[in-house]
């Protein structure tokens, strides 16, 4: 497991070092400049993106040592979780403007105590996974819904690869995802569902996986809704201010 972390952080931080570096280069360089300024503002958007991404890798694979360690503090809140999911696949419909996401989100409110970064750290690794794992043509399915023991049920949807049986539990634990010919044209460090796991445990979250292989990916995830008199609280307070 050490191996593999190691591999895949290295790969993960290589990959956008490089880039900034090599097109720092090509600016540094009088000749190369002089040729290229055309082409300057192209080689900075490279050079932001990279380092978003590198940022991104560091800023991951902190929170998930911080969460993994029990050092992560919570901070929880009432929030309207079809809110919050509205804002996540917005997010993400800019960011794969190419991808089709079949939403069935509700019009009525659902209140739950949750921390909202943490929660909506879920929902992007989730919604993030399903999208990259799957066809272009496919679409992503994510909907919310209360359960008959007041749960609120986050279901996410895909057309993917599928996950085997066998690597499900090791994926769920570690910096590994299923080896196939569809994660090596995909990054990652590979600790998207691992990452789901330990923060909804973190947060008192039920969690169901279910995978068939070649058929796709649906994880769940459900989290207590606020009581009644706590949301007629907030609202209270809501038209007070």
């Amino acid at each position: 497991m050490r191996q593999s972390i190691l591999r895949n952080v290295s790969h993960e931080l290589r990959t956008p070092l490089n880039a900034i570096l090599g097109f720092c280069d090509v600016l540094k360089n009088d000749t190369l400049f002089s040729q290229a300024k055309e082409k300057t503002k192209g080689y900075l958007d490279h050079i932001h993106s990279a380092g978003h991404e590198l940022l991104g890798t560091i800023t991951e694979v902190m929170d998930f040592a911080a969460i993994q360690s029990g050092s992560y503090k919570a901070e929880w809140e009432k929030t309207d979780i079809n809110i919050l999911m509205t804002d996540v696949v917005r997010e993400l419909e800019l960011k794969y403007p190419d991808r089709i996401f079949s939403t069935a989100l509700g019009e009525e409110p659902l209140f739950a105590s949750v921390d909202v970064v943490l929660y909506g750290k879920i929902l992007r690794n989730i919604i993030d996974n399903a999208v990259r794992f799957s066809g272009v043509e496919t679409k992503v399915d994510v909907s919310l819904k209360e359960d008959s023991s007041r749960l609120i049920w986050a279901t996410i949807s895909d057309k993917g690869p599928g996950i085997s049986a066998t690597r499900l539990a090791n994926i769920q634990r570690s910096f590994t995802y299923e080896q196939n010919t569809m994660t090596k044209t995909h990054s990652g460090l590979g600790i998207g569902l691992a990452y789901v796991n330990h923060a909804s445990r973190l947060m008192g979250a039920k969690v169901n996986f279910d995978s068939v292989t070649g058929q796709g990916t649906t994880i769940a995830i459900g989290i207590p809704m606020a009581s009644k008199a706590s949301i007629a609280e907030n609202s209270v307070s809501a038209i007070s201010i």
